[in-house]
């Protein structure tokens, strides 16, 4: 089972992979081009910054996609003040506390963390592979983040990447590679390994599932 997204190259700073995936869902669902310039105005990110999930969902339900946020981390701690997500983060992730801080846009976070509880588009718990699985049967997307460094098998740190899931078979999952290292489209894993490295540690097991296109 593959689903035909089309296939969008991360060939600018190399922090826009979030960006580069929801080119692929505009372009599969609304027929709808973007540059990850624009996208990077729509999502509010700030150039050399990372993008939060919570960024990527409201930003593809204001262009006009059905989406739906998954993940095991909580989205309270991200919708009150500065002050308050900062201690949050910093008795979270006391170890990467100093490189989040110069990587994020704290208020910028809050304001779609915040309209995502507003607008109901998040659940606070883990999908099952099986039902990512009937997602992609039913022709829906998922855009998952994984740790680049447990997928190519490497003993480093942590490595976000946000990819499009194209599909699956019996113990493989495919998904667009968008570099920019090695950028393949519908590359194929095997299924274990891919969810090892969406179970690690820092992926909070991100998952947005897209819809299709939102009925006004």
């Amino acid at each position: 089972m593959q689903l035909d997204v089309p296939f969008y190259l991360n060939t600018n700073d190399g922090n826009q992979c979030m960006q580069v995936t929801m080119q692929g869902v505009l372009d599969y669902f609304l027929h709808l081009k973007k540059t990850v310039d624009e996208l990077d105005v729509l999502t509010g990110r700030k150039k050399g910054y990372w993008t939060y999930t919570t960024q990527v969902v409201g930003a593809l339900w204001e262009m006009g996609l059905d989406v739906k946020m998954y993940s095991v981390d909580p989205l309270e701690p991200y919708t009150h003040d500065v002050a308050s997500l900062k201690q949050y983060i910093r008795e979270t992730y006391p170890n990467q506390f100093e490189t989040i801080m110069k990587m994020s846009d704290l208020p910028m976070t809050i304001v779609h963390s915040t309209k995502l509880k507003q607008m109901n588009l998040f659940e606070q718990r883990k999908l099952s592979f099986t039902e990512i699985e009937n997602h992609i049967m039913q022709g829906h997307v998922p855009l998952m983040l994984i740790d680049h460094s447990v997928l190519e098998d490497e003993n480093g740190n942590y490595r976000g990447h946000f990819v499009v899931v194209t599909g699956f078979g019996e113990n493989t999952i495919t998904y667009h590679e968008s570099g920019p290292k090695n950028p393949a489209p519908h590359r194929c894993v095997s299924k274990e390994q891919f969810i090892r490295a969406w179970d690690a540690p820092g992926t909070g097991n991100d998952v947005i599932i897209v819809l299709g296109k939102r009925e006004k």
